[in-house]
């Protein structure tokens, strides 16, 4: 799972995105899915959370 940050309408959003696989058998690229949502924070966004994070 990925999760991302991003401000939107002056709030803070998590965005996570989690690819799975469905079946083992038929790994060739057509048997994942890809679940993602979207949260906004219960409190604001600090630097730490995100270390990766570009400048």
């Amino acid at each position: 799972m990925r999760v991302f940050g991003k401000e939107y309408s002056g709030e803070d959003v998590y965005i996570k995105i989690r690819v799975e696989l469905v079946s083992i058998a038929h790994a060739n690229g057509d048997s994942f899915i890809l679940v993602m949502s979207f949260h906004f924070s219960e409190r604001d966004f600090k630097e730490s959370d995100f270390p990766y994070r570009k400048s």
